[in-house]
């Protein structure tokens, strides 16, 4: 017997719980009811998708992938986030991830796929290189606190 198969899907609105869980574990606190209201409406988007890695039926990582149309360049894909459960990690649940979103950018024609990771994540830096992805810049992110929903 070897290694459980992994297996990539698109997220479903039951995942919601699972993943909320992993994003707690990697600092981001949410809940699964706010993530099941975001994913409402990214579900309703032709320009984004969640792949979910399923490991024994449960959700073992996601990726968020989305299409960034921009005056000042050819559209191109833009992963809006990934998370591995820590368990799972060095089993390739990334790769497949991440190959998974890079095929999706082919499928609607775009020819780059992007992505931002902290400064400080070092481990993700040297995985996104070991994929082929080369580092661009560092920049700032800077947010404004607005009280409409977008």
């Amino acid at each position: 017997m070897g290694e459980p198969v992994i297996t990539i899907r698109a997220m479903e609105a039951g995942d919601a719980a699972q993943i909320s869980r992993l994003c707690d574990a990697l600092g981001y606190p949410t809940t699964s009811d706010a993530v099941a209201r975001r994913f409402s409406v990214l579900s309703c988007s032709t320009g984004d998708v969640v792949f979910v890695a399923i490991d024994g039926g449960v959700v073992v990582g996601w990726a968020h992938a989305c299409l960034s149309v921009l005056l000042e360049t050819d559209p191109f894909v833009e992963i809006g986030g990934i998370v591995v459960a820590e368990a799972a990690r060095r089993r390739g649940v990334g790769q497949l991830l991440m190959s998974a979103a890079e095929q999706w950018a082919v499928s609607l024609g775009c020819v780059e796929v992007r992505l931002r990771s902290n400064v400080v994540r070092e481990g993700a830096h040297r995985f996104y290189e070991q994929l082929g992805y080369q580092r661009l810049k560092t920049q700032y992110t800077f947010a404004k606190r607005i009280e409409a929903f977008c």
